[in-house]
């Protein structure tokens, strides 16, 4: 049978929104034909790896810490581990440069680790070095404003930040704004310049968490939490990706969480966040 390695965060901790008491990544043996899970090892522990990235040679794990107070500081956490068979041996740990952080992916180089601190409502960009661990971040972006919800969206929030499949722009999903900011990226110097033409406005209180491009098309697919629906975009076939709505194309969940496009599905993964099922 076929099989791949699989990694799963989890919270250790409690939170307002989690009651985390987990001990670690779980590694786990993925069956691509049955679906079966075969439990591995588990990590050392880290603190609530609530978002994982790996790099594209299969080497190097990323997780964030979902927390506050690392090491004397408000911030959260970004660990680096290498993958060494089926466990993980830990290389560094580096300041998230924000609260709470939420969320990290990679560059289509690898040679920027992009990271959105959720709570301190920033986003975050560090260089990777070539044994895959963080040196000092080139920028910080600091977001403003809020949104109707009184409850989720005093505040910017900003839960995901998503690179486009040519690497020329990255989005930055603000759950607090109900925004999707657009940003011209600078791949050889780490940085981004914000461009509000390329910014797409979701809808008062909607909420986006996450977000996907199409790796074949130019569709776009938002989970959009405090609304639980997932709005699809478009990418306009001119320069710059601006995002249109296509509200023909919603389809309500209850309550979202990340999703993926898998190879060879034509459909993305919802999971469900408190339902622990995926469609």
């Amino acid at each position: 049978m076929n099989h791949c390695l699989c990694f799963i965060g989890t919270y250790t901790r409690p939170l307002n929104h989690v009651h985390g008491r987990a001990t670690g990544i779980h590694s786990v043996r993925l069956c691509l034909e049955t679906g079966a899970l075969t439990g591995l090892t588990v990590s050392e522990p880290v603190d609530n790896t609530s978002y994982l990235c790996s790099d594209s040679t299969g080497d190097r794990l990323h997780a964030i810490s979902e927390i506050t107070g690392w090491h004397g500081t408000p911030d959260g956490c970004i660990t680096t581990f290498a993958i060494a068979g089926n466990s993980l041996r830990k290389l560094s740990q580096s300041s998230s440069r924000g609260r709470g952080p939420a969320y990290i992916r990679l560059d289509h180089s690898g040679r920027w680790l992009l990271c959105a601190n959720y709570l301190e409502g920033n986003a975050a960009i560090f260089p990777v070095r070539d044994n895959g661990t963080l040196a000092q971040p080139t920028q910080t972006i600091p977001f403003t404003g809020g949104g109707p919800d009184p409850s989720r969206q005093q505040s910017p929030h900003p839960h995901a930040i998503v690179p486009t499949p040519d690497n020329r722009f990255v989005h930055i999903i603000d759950l607090g704004t109900d925004l999707i900011t657009g940003h011209r990226f600078d791949h050889r110097t780490g940085t981004l310049t914000r461009d509000p033409a390329l910014d797409h406005h979701c809808g008062p209180g909607k909420g986006p968490r996450h977000f996907l491009h199409h790796p074949t098309t130019r569709t776009a697919y938002c989970v959009l939490e405090l609304s639980s629906e997932v709005q699809t975009c478009r990418q306009l076939p001119v320069t710059r990706p601006r995002l249109p709505a296509l509200p023909q194309l919603k389809r309500r969940i209850q309550p979202p969480a990340p999703h993926t496009l898998p190879p060879l599905r034509r459909k993305p993964h919802l999971p469900r966040q408190f339902h622990h099922a995926i469609p």
